[in-house]
């Protein structure tokens, strides 16, 4: 029996590193736009809680019967007879004055379902007191509801895939999962002190909020991609639709233009993506960049990129088949490589300022506002020395330009 336990934890195992890139902009996007920045035990944290309610998923509804088998059974489908499970565990003849009940007791499905039910939700309630900082009242009500979507979800036979449950709804699932929220809960104190305590977290991300790492402009940079695939996606499918033939890079030109290039002109060097994770464009001077610079920016960065498109577009087929190389895929791969290098160079030295930043005398720099600097920064003043209290870049060597 404690196989059927291991088997879905396998699986949200293998399925979860799918989840986490899923969840990896979204995630990063939260962080940089709330904290200004992003700390390795955060990301632990969530990607941990996510990884926790994969697996409690996947133990209500792994593993997965036959629609014929599920058609064919006539087993119950709901107990709403409260505390049904203490009869059902006095069943097992476990004696607290008998020893010898004790081991055997534990290889029971009288004792091993209630048990597993109440351990289901013990995460759950330790990080609703360690990370979320809920309290006791809404941690029984979150609880409950927890357990309630796994028992609908186990009612309505994975939300009407069956014709029927092919587990039972029960009312003593409901208490047992709620008393695990509410165990998990009142044991966090006991832990957590060990943990570095959110409070922290948020004060050290305070302190960083003003830096501007590539991981917060790749964050900045696929949101931004994100609202340009979306754009081009809609006017392919509907180019489709009425039997035209649209050319996709047109269509992507089209919405870099819409959400990059316009933008970053029009907003004071701000995009969605930007905005997103408080990040801006200025001239290396520190003023606004000017409409040249913007566009000399951003050709940098997406004529190449689109070159790679075509380029590899051209060089492999649509099966992934290499067909033709030579001056074509030598070009492409030369593009590829001069990426990689800018970015290896950033990553190694945050001053370095990337080529795109070099040619346009451009540089990113962080808006965000902590709570002990309330008001904006003031981007008027005539003095570089001045905005720099106020602004940390990967450009600086470019400030006496």
């Amino acid at each position: 029996m404690w196989r059927q336990y291991l088997e879905p934890i396998h699986v949200a195992v293998i399925l979860f590193p799918l989840l986490a890139i899923a969840m990896a902009v979204p995630l990063f996007a939260y962080h940089y736009h709330r904290y200004g920045a992003i700390s390795r035990w955060q990301v632990f944290v969530n990607y941990s809680f996510y990884f926790y309610l994969l697996c409690a998923y996947f133990l209500i509804i792994l593993p997965l019967p036959s629609r014929a088998s599920v058609a064919a059974l006539t087993t119950p489908t709901h107990n709403f007879h409260p505390l049904l499970v203490y009869y059902t565990f006095k069943a097992t003849g476990f004696s607290l004055h008998n020893a010898a009940t004790w081991i055997p007791t534990l290889h029971t499905a009288g004792f091993q379902q209630p048990f597993f039910n109440v351990m289901l939700t013990i995460p759950f309630g330790f990080y609703l007191h360690y990370y979320f900082k809920r309290g006791f009242f809404t941690t029984i009500i979150l609880s409950f509801c927890l357990s309630l979507f796994f028992e609908v979800t186990q009612l309505t036979g994975l939300y009407g895939l069956y014709v029927r449950p092919y587990r039972l709804f029960d009312v003593d699932d409901l208490l047992l999962n709620t008393t695990g929220g509410f165990i998990g809960w009142l044991g966090a104190p006991l832990f957590s002190w060990l943990l570095p305590s959110k409070e922290r977290i948020e004060t050290a991300n305070a302190k960083r909020a003003h830096q501007v790492g590539l991981l917060r402009r790749f964050t900045a940079f696929v949101i931004d991609m994100l609202f340009v695939g979306t754009f081009t996606g809609i006017f392919m499918i509907g180019g489709l639709a009425f039997d035209h033939d649209p050319n996709m890079w047109l269509l992507l030109v089209l919405g870099l233009l819409l959400f990059v290039f316009i933008p970053q002109g029009l907003f004071k060097g701000t995009t969605i993506g930007l905005r997103a994770v408080y990040l801006q464009v200025k001239a290396t001077n520190w003023r606004t960049a000017s409409w040249l610079q913007v566009i000399i920016r951003n050709l940098v960065i997406y004529i190449p990129l689109i070159l790679i498109g075509l380029g590899l577009q051209h060089i492999f087929n649509i099966h992934g088949q290499l067909t033709s190389f030579g001056l074509i895929g030598t070009f492409t791969v030369l593009m590829i490589l001069i990426f990689m290098v800018d970015i290896v160079l950033a990553a190694l030295m945050p001053t370095y300022p990337l080529l795109f930043e070099r040619l346009s005398h451009t540089t990113t720099i962080s808006s965000f506002v902590t709570d002990e600097q309330p008001t904006a920064p003031v981007r008027k003043q005539s003095t570089p020395s001045s905005l720099k209290k106020n602004y940390t870049t990967r450009s600086e060597r470019h400030q006496s330009r």
